[in-house]
Formats: C-alpha cells, sequence, structure tokens
C-alpha cells in the first residue's frame, strides 16, 4: 500500500514498517468481510516525548472517501492524550493539495515552510496540533467560572472516565490550613477534588516528614488532614534502588547522555 503512494508518502523499506511495528509506532484500521480481514489503512508516527510526529498516513484505494484517514488521526491523538502527550506534528509536501486540507480540517495549523530534497524542489509545510492533554501550562492560566458553584482550575479535560490524578507535596497542604500567598489556589484545588473534578494523592514521604516535625502529633490538624489523603503505593528496594542509581548516573554522572537535557549539563547537584 505505501509502494503504490511514493508519491505522497516517499519511500520506507520493509525493514522500517518492521521495526514501527515491533515499537508499536504502527497502528492499522482492518476491514473485515465475510470472516475476512484486510488492511483498510494504517498511521505510521514517531517522536520522542511530549511530541509526536505522524510519518505516514495511507488508506487502501477501495475504503477512501469513507473515514479512514480522520478515524487513524483521531484514534492516534486519542491514544496520545491518554499517555500525557502534548503536541503532533506533520511535515506535508505543499503540491499535495488533498493532503494539505486533510490536515487543515483535522485541527493542524501551519506553522513553518522549509524546503524539501534537491531532487523533487518540493517546499514542505509543518503542520502542528496541540493535545487536549492537562499539564502545568494550563494550570497556570487564570481560572474562569462558568457558574455558581462550580469549581474551575483552568485545567483541560483529560478524560470523560477518570479523573486526572495530582501528587501533592507540603506546600499546598500548608496552603490550604494557613493564610498564604497561594491559599486561594489550595481552596480551589481542594475544593476540585471534592466534587471529583481531580484526584489528589500524597507520598509517604509527605505523611513521615510530618510526624517527624510536628510538636504534638495528637492534636496536629494539618497532620491529621494529610493521614486522610490516598497514599501513592511503596515500591520494594530493589526495584527502586537501580532505577534512582541509573538516574544518578544520567543526570550527575554520564552528562553526554543522550537522554540529559541541554539544560542539565554542567549542573551541578548542589546547584539542583
Amino acid at each position: 500500500m505505501a509502494d503504490s503512494e511514493k508519491e505522497a508518502l516517499g519511500f520506507l523499506p520493509e525493514a522500517a514498517y518492521r521495526d514501527a511495528i515491533m515499537q508499536k509506532r504502527l497502528r492499522v484500521m482492518l476491514a473485515r468481510e465475510n470472516g475476512t480481514s484486510q488492511v483498510a489503512g494504517f498511521i505510521l508516527f514517531s517522536g520522542v516525548f511530549a511530541n509526536a510526529r505522524i510519518q505516514a498516513v495511507a488508506v487502501s484505494p477501495e475504503h477512501r472517501r469513507s473515514g479512514v484517514a480522520s478515524a487513524l488521526v483521531g484514534g492516534l491523538v486519542s491514544h496520545l492524550e491518554s499517555r500525557g502527550y502534548i503536541a503532533i506534528t506533520a511535515a506535508v509536501a505543499s503540491d499535495l493539495a488533498t493532503a494539505q486540507a486533510f490536515y487543515e480540517s483535522r485541527g493542524f495549523v501551519a506553522r513553518h515552510v522549509r524546503d524539501g530534497g534537491q531532487a523533487r524542489q518540493r517546499r514542505i509545510v509543518l503542520r502542528s496540533r496541540e493535545l487536549d492533554t492537562a499539564n502545568f501550562f494550563t494550570l497556570m492560566a487564570p481560572p474562569t467560572v462558568s457558574g455558581q458553584g462550580v469549581v474551575n482550575l483552568g485545567l483541560r479535560p483529560r478524560s470523560a472516565f477518570e479523573a486526572p490524578l495530582y501528587l501533592i507535596d507540603l506546600n499546598v497542604l500548608f496552603d490550604l490550613v494557613k493564610e498564604r500567598a497561594r491559599s486561594a489556589t489550595a481552596n480551589r484545588l481542594f475544593g476540585a477534588a471534592l466534587v471529583h473534578l481531580v484526584r489528589l494523592a500524597v507520598a509517604p514521604e509527605f505523611i513521615i516528614e510530618l510526624e517527624r516535625t510536628s510538636k504534638d502529633p495528637a492534636n496536629d490538624t494539618p497532620l491529621k488532614l494529610a493521614r486522610q489523603l490516598p497514599k501513592l503505593p511503596t515500591f520494594p528496594k530493589e526495584d527502586v534502588e537501580p532505577l534512582a542509581a541509573a538516574i544518578h548516573k544520567a543526570v550527575f554522572v554520564d552528562t553526554n547522555h543522550a537522554q540529559v537535557g541541554i539544560a542539565m549539563r554542567g549542573t551541578s547537584p548542589k546547584r539542583l
């Protein structure tokens, strides 16, 4: 199917598709008829979290104009949103008018135009679409109240069936129980949790630290409240310690590691 659309998709060897299947970067839609199945279309994607990139969308000739391509893109978007991705991009040749219109209709905005390969002398339109994923940037947006008694944190809805889970630190609790600069935000956050807009939880160390610093644990209101919050499960040391050691090595020791961010390189542990 891909070979028959080299004009639009370019050429990839069979091994590239095999690798994409093994890495779960290729999603296929099947058409079933009379007990048999055939490929109606596929979408190939790549990228580094939290940004994904569509490499190709192809639909078999007999299933075109039946919504297969839209369903493939919509399914990929839902898949990426459920995993916390924040954006998806696609590079589309400017002379492919149908493809340009398709991505435009699917919410991909043209951001930049660059030169293509020398042989074809094409221009490539880079398009992107922000995903409907809750993140810190949406949390920082000013809250809007759409109705009486409605708690709005400025978050984008992540799922229609499950409220997003947020792990809070001690400062959030102190903002709630004390009069501080962010007390109003903490009140909105806990109010949202009470109406099941979000779910809140704490790490086991959260309680341990409060118990360590409490002068009167039997009459410590913040400690009593904290003990009622859901707690993340603890994991065996034999599972955690190797992971912690690998992270420590990547961040503080092997600063040329491919997964270390540019901003982290040359940063000492003391500064962190």
